[in-house]
């Protein structure tokens, strides 16, 4: 078996590539081919969610980019909210 084939055949239900998600604080890994963990996508708006894959199934690369550092702030954005609210304490400040 050739290894090009081998690698085609682990992406399908073999070992997949994981790499952490880019959430500042997030300690999960997420697939190599997805945006972030589905914990943190989840909290991206959907209008947010559409435009990245949006432009990525169009390969629109020049307006990815900056869609994908939007989604990743709104979901470093709710993430904070969310442990706020959990804490009841005063709002902390997110270092990104």
């Amino acid at each position: 078996m050739s290894p090009a084939f081998n690698a085609k055949a682990q992406g399908r239900g073999g070992a997949k590539e994981t790499k952490p998600c880019p959430v500042p604080g997030c300690p999960a890994e997420r697939e190599g081919t997805k945006l972030m963990c589905l914990t943190h996508w989840r909290l991206v708006p959907i209008s947010i969610q559409r435009e990245v894959w949006s432009y990525w199934r169009n390969r629109n690369m020049a307006e990815y980019w900056p869609a994908r550092s939007r989604a990743i702030d709104a979901a470093a954005a709710a993430e904070l909210a969310k442990r706020n609210l959990n804490s009841g304490g005063p709002q902390a400040e997110l270092k990104i």
